[in-house]
């Protein structure tokens, strides 16, 4: 997934629709977008989110953490993981099939 890709996935879960404007695959933050592409994303999120004490530069300014944070946290835990070691000729096992079996 890439940045431009977040950034619109973000804006379909915050606004419920998808951005007016093409995002672009290797931004690294919305504020740089052009001046016209970033007024018109603006006034999309302050239209389609609907909240009296929200900003839509807030709002990108948060889609911006979050972006990070989540590239962070993947990064972190990939870096934590334990290695996965097989035998010479030894494949990993078939996934569990979920049960049936209803908790009580």
């Amino acid at each position: 997934m890439t940045r431009g890709e977040a950034y619109s996935d973000l804006i379909v879960l915050m606004c419920g629709a998808p951005p007016p404007v093409e995002i672009p695959d290797d931004i690294e933050r919305l504020g740089l977008l052009d001046d016209e592409t970033y007024e018109k994303l603006q006034g999309f999120v302050v239209y389609h989110v609907r909240l009296q004490w929200l900003t839509g530069i807030g709002v990108l300014e948060a889609m911006d953490h979050m972006v990070d944070e989540a590239i962070c946290n993947s990064v972190k835990a990939f870096n934590e993981a334990e290695p996965v070691l097989f035998k010479k000729g030894q494949s990993a096992p078939e996934p569990k099939k979920p049960s049936r079996k209803r908790v009580r």
